[in-house]
């Protein structure tokens, strides 16, 4: 949960060492506040990249060694319906690099 907003939703798991298993312990479905569809896009789930767009990525770092910054400025008026966090492009670029080698 969130004190800043009284918001009391909460998940607790866990997971033995000696099992692959994951139990949830408690799961408190309250919020509180409204859930906005607009801060779904920032979910992890939703912020995977296209191949093509992952291509253009790969093409960036791998031809002109452009950064996080770079890319997110070349990518933003050819994608305007996406949300390129710079987390995510720092993520692609990792591994980007650790696939070529750079």
């Amino acid at each position: 949960g969130s004190k800043k907003i009284g918001c009391e939703w909460q998940i607790n798991m866990t997971s033995p060492k000696n099992s692959s298993l994951v139990t949830i312990t408690l799961f408190k479905n309250t919020h509180y506040h409204d859930i906005f569809i607009e801060t779904l896009k920032f979910t992890p789930i939703y912020r995977s990249f296209t191949s093509e767009i992952i291509e253009e990525i790969e093409f960036y770092v791998v031809n002109s060694h452009c950064n996080a910054s770079t890319i997110q400025n070349l990518l933003q008026p050819k994608y305007p319906e996406w949300v390129f966090l710079t987390q995510d492009l720092d993520n692609a670029i990792q591994k980007i690099k650790r696939d070529h080698n750079l």
